[in-house]
């Protein structure tokens, strides 16, 4: 998949505290549901999910000692594209980034999103012939960092860590703690390509990522909330800067 414009994807031009950026140049369709159903990917339409979402990870630093557990994000968010259609059976395929993701727990943070000066961390969900269910993945790239990796850290990936699942609606939400218990599960992310090395700023291998594991989390009402003003807010900053412009 070739880079996109700021008018397929989000951009760093503006920055909110939430973390998201988003190029004012460009549309910002409001994220709709598609799914579950028969052929439910032929009619979903661009937009930017935001949810809740857990990170389950272990790092096996090189030389000694194991860091792991659940790193939580209040707001991870996912840009689609409009489903397209994919060689000559009539399946669909869609375009997916994780813009922006910051997890935290246990004293570390896991950043996620080329705002962070991190390369973009793009996927793709493609149709299965049965047209009930679909192969989603991700290319993750993040940075790592905080206290419990003393003097090592930050650490980063230089191979992308691909995720994968198979899903039934878009966003592939969950009920907490579902992945955890079943990381092969409908809708539940998990790295196949483990394990992957991690580096430091001088590019000196530090430690290893071992297991990997991600749920997007069906929100509770106040983030459900927060998702909705942070669109409204985009949408009048848009607003704003076209008539600036006319």
């Amino acid at each position: 998949m070739g880079r996109q414009s700021c008018r397929q994807y989000l951009c760093p031009e503006v920055i909110l505290p939430a973390l998201l950026c988003v190029g004012l140049s460009g549309s910002l369709p409001a994220a709709t549901m598609c799914g579950p159903g028969a052929d439910w990917m032929r009619d979903c339409r661009a937009g930017l999910d935001i949810a809740p979402s857990d990170a389950i990870h272990v790092l096996v630093i090189l030389g000694g000692g194991t860091f792991g557990g659940d790193l939580f994000s209040p707001m991870t968010m996912i840009q689609r594209s409009d489903a397209m259609p994919l060689g000559a059976l009539g399946l669909q395929t869609i375009n997916t980034e994780i813009v922006s993701m910051v997890a935290t727990g246990g004293g570390l943070t896991m950043s996620v999103g080329s705002v962070f000066t991190l390369p973009r961390s793009v996927g793709q969900i493609t149709e299965r012939p049965d047209m009930l269910l679909a192969d989603s993945f991700f290319d993750v790239f993040f940075r790592i960092e905080g206290a419990p990796l003393g003097a090592i850290g930050p650490l980063h990936n230089n191979t992308p860590v691909h995720m994968t699942a198979v899903i039934d609606h878009v966003p592939p939400l969950v009920n907490p703690g579902t992945c955890r218990d079943n990381p092969s599960g409908l809708d539940c992310y998990s790295g196949n390509n483990l394990p992957v090395p991690l580096f430091d700023a001088a590019g000196v291998q530090r430690a290893t990522l071992t297991v990997a594991i991600h749920e997007l989390k069906t929100p509770e009402p106040a983030t459900a909330l927060l998702s909705g003003a942070v669109l409204f807010g985009l949408g009048l900053l848009r607003r704003t800067s076209l008539r600036r412009r006319q």
